[in-house]
């Protein structure tokens, strides 16, 4: 079960900073490109 949590912490940060990315860029940017939001 650790190695799954140490392979996943990893991911979920970087959703994390994914996510506030597209939120940022979607404030910024209201209409963003479809290639854009994977």
């Amino acid at each position: 079960m650790a190695t799954w949590e140490r392979l996943l912490r990893p991911k979920q940060q970087a959703l994390r900073i994914v996510v506030r990315e597209a939120t940022f860029a979607e404030q910024v940017m209201p209409q963003v490109p479809e290639a854009m939001q994977l």
